[in-house]
């Protein structure tokens, strides 16, 4: 019998297969399909825009600038210069973006995203002196913009000019009292006036109206910004009351609170090897800085910091059980840890994960919650729930902020916060 005729793909068909795994979220499949249609018209520099965009919303910047750049190439269109110079932004590669983002500006000397985007560029690239004549080319396209305000608030901050920078910030929030950006310029204005407070009021806002944002461009300027700040309240304390204590005094102390250097090592054995200045430790932030020099050179025995952006393989989660076994220093006898780990070949099958261990002769296997490669905390916080119960005497805390978890005996916790000022949380109270 003669062989029936498949019916030929066409660009068509894959371009609107690509269109409509899209719009259901399916991005791998979209970029699977426009990748295969761009075989077929490889000059489709919109198509390229389109995978540049579902990689940028994935946060995948250094693909999401590949894309755009090949578009660029072809049809150096000012709107896809603003594009490569967001995803650039991303990759944090902000003298890139500011070439990008000029590019746009010379094809397209009045539009006002391009503008907007120029003016975070710049924030991101330090270049103060030029933040004032950008805001100020924005607002005499439109004196209205948000965006405009904010950096004109933000630049006349910077040259210490508080009144004006107030009055900038003030109109923009009339405008929009929701505007997360006039809100964030308004707290930093406030901190470096000293307000600290009313400062920090202005930050909590600013991030609470990003957080359900939909367009949420600017996310992580805002939130690393507050963050910063919602960390260094507790930092100022310390400053205030610790300045100047030498890193001799300050291990001293931790030794009261249980963090002791390991058998055979000195404190000047651990201030000739350490990564960290000690100008650092006693002037910059006392106690919390000193942490971090101990947990991430292995100095101490119950102490240990991690990078949280860390899930990519079989024997990651794996790792933070035996790091918690390994703190307690037997007080916390996890056996038979072990993990699955699965990526996945589809969207469904993606994140399949476990953990499983034993404890005191019970068997545990929890299922973490995949989000890209963090680390899902709520494991961490169920291992320290579960260190409480175990009725061993010892409980996990984790310094707010910071990627650092501290064992100590449950009577040693208040002693630690009451000495060293550290904000903390304990794990699975």
């Amino acid at each position: 019998m003669p062989k029936e005729n498949k019916a030929k793909v066409t660009g068509a068909d894959l371009l609107e297969k690509a269109d409509a795994a899209a719009r259901d979220g399916k991005a791998k499949i979209a970029i699977k399909f426009y990748k295969q249609y761009l075989q077929l018209e490889p000059d489709d520099s919109s198509v390229m825009v389109k995978i540049g965009g579902l990689f940028e919303k994935s946060k995948e910047y250094r693909s999401a600038e590949e894309w755009y750049g090949k578009a660029t190439a072809l049809d150096g269109k000012a709107i896809n210069y603003v594009k490569l110079a967001r995803a650039q932004n991303g990759c944090l590669d902000h003298d890139a973006a500011l070439v990008s983002i000029r590019e746009a500006l010379k094809l397209q000397p009045e539009d006002e995203l391009a503008h907007e985007v120029y003016l975070y560029t710049l924030g991101e690239c330090d270049h103060a002196p030029e933040l004032r004549p950008a805001a100020e080319r924005l607002l005499a396209i439109n004196p209205q913009n948000l965006d405009g305000l904010s950096y004109l608030g933000k630049a006349l901050m910077l040259d210490k000019d508080f009144e004006g920078a107030e009055k900038a910030l003030t109109k923009a929030l009339e405008i929009d009292p929701d505007s997360a950006l006039a809100h964030l310029h308004m707290g930093l204005l406030k901190i470096e006036q000293l307000h600290f407070e009313a400062g920090m009021n202005f930050l909590e806002k600013s991030h609470s109206i990003y957080a359900r944002a939909k367009n949420r461009s600017q996310m992580d300027y805002i939130a690393s910004i507050y963050h910063y700040y919602k960390t260094s309240s507790s930092s100022a304390k310390r400053c205030s009351a610790f300045g100047g204590m030498t890193v001799e005094k300050q291990i001293a102390v931790l030794e009261s609170c249980g963090i002791k250097l390991k058998d055979g090592f000195s404190c000047a054995e651990f201030l000739s090897g350490a990564k960290i200045k000690r100008s650092a430790m006693e002037v910059a932030d006392p106690f919390n800085t000193l942490l971090y020099a101990l947990a991430g050179g292995e100095w101490i025995l119950n102490a240990e910091s991690f990078d949280d952006e860390c899930i990519e393989q079989s024997g990651d989660y794996k790792r933070f059980a035996e790091m918690f076994r390994r703190l307690a220093q037997g007080a916390f006898p996890l056996e038979d840890c072990d993990d699955t780990f699965d990526w996945g070949e589809s969207d469904e099958a993606k994140g399949v994960l476990s953990l499983s261990f034993k404890l005191h002769g019970k068997e545990y296997i929890w299922r973490p919650r995949v989000k890209d490669d963090w680390l899902d905390w709520g494991i961490l916080r169920k291992l320290g729930k579960l260190a409480i119960a175990s009725g061993d005497g010892i409980c996990f805390i984790a310094p707010t902020g910071d990627s650092l978890v501290i064992c100590l005996k449950s009577d040693q916790v208040e002693t630690f916060r009451q000495k060293t000022l550290i904000e903390f949380e304990i794990l699975g109270k």
